[in-house]
């Protein structure tokens, strides 16, 4: 799949435009704005963007640990954050199964997905499996290794 919908970089980018809504009072307050300052030692919410601008991806990803928490605490625009990216994983997770298995033919197909937030032990692995049973799939159980895969797909490859 492309477009990294419900990877880390797509939640911390989400929470980080929700602390900026509850700043200028363009959307709800939300405890994403404390923990956030808190976790990137600010001050003030309008450092935020200085830290954004030269921020990596890995560290806005980095992000999406504390919106989970954040979300699961009870927050409203966290948890909204989470709700989005999970309904765009799993806009995703469909039209990746409906296209590589146009015609079900009985068992599921077994989908494996690679990221730090999904893995077997990953904070948003239960809502994943969910979603994957929903698409029409089944989530391999087991960690993957995203380099194997592509060293896989390139021996089908060879001539």
């Amino acid at each position: 799949m492309w477009g990294g919908g419900g990877g880390g970089h797509h939640i911390g980018g989400s929470a980080l435009r929700a602390v900026a809504a509850a700043t200028d009072r363009r959307g709800p307050p939300t405890a994403l704005t404390a923990a956030m300052l808190d976790s990137l030692g600010l001050d003030r919410p309008r450092q935020l963007p200085g830290w954004a601008e030269s921020a990596s991806k890995a560290d806005i990803a980095a992000l999406a640990p504390l919106a989970i928490h954040t979300a699961r605490s009870g927050d409203a625009p966290a948890t909204a954050v989470i709700r989005r990216a999970l309904h765009a994983l799993g806009d995703q997770l469909s039209a990746a199964i409906r296209d590589l298995f146009p015609s079900p033919s009985g068992d599921p197909p077994t989908v494996a997905l690679a990221g730090g937030l999904i893995s077997p032990d990953g904070p948003l692995r239960a809502d994943t499996e969910q979603l994957v049973a929903s698409a029409g799939g089944h989530l391999l159980p087991r960690a993957v290794i995203p380099e194997r895969g592509a060293a896989r797909l390139a021996l089908t490859l060879v001539d």
